[in-house]
């Protein structure tokens, strides 16, 4: 009877543990598009600022793309090294830290 007692606890933390797994893992990736979006809503205003036509436009997405990228490979590396877990916390701690800076820095005018 203990047995299945504590085989029936187990399994709840196993559930919770994937259910905030879940949960991180699926704000992460909202932060991802959320960043992407970003860039895609600031074409407008990076257009008008630097004066620039559609290629110029093309390169800002396809530089953005490859920074994102040349970021995602050694981290992947460093995941297999040292823990997803930890990589992971440690990259949205530093996306938020960034996010939170930049919002403080921002102009009133917008």
């Amino acid at each position: 009877m203990a047995d299945t007692l504590a085989h029936a606890a187990a399994g709840r933390l196993t559930s919770r543990r994937r259910s905030l797994a879940l949960a991180s893992l699926c704000t992460l990736l909202f932060l991802t598009f959320l960043d992407n979006t970003v860039v895609s809503v600031a074409l407008a205003n990076i257009q008008s600022d630097l004066h620039g036509g559609v290629s110029a436009l093309q390169w800002v997405v396809g530089a953005y793309a490859l920074t994102f990228a040349s970021f995602m490979l050694p981290f992947g590396m460093l995941a297999d090294k040292f823990g997803r877990k930890k990589i992971m916390l440690a990259g949205a701690g530093v996306y938020c830290v960034g996010a939170a800076l930049a919002q403080s820095r921002r102009p009133s005018g917008y």
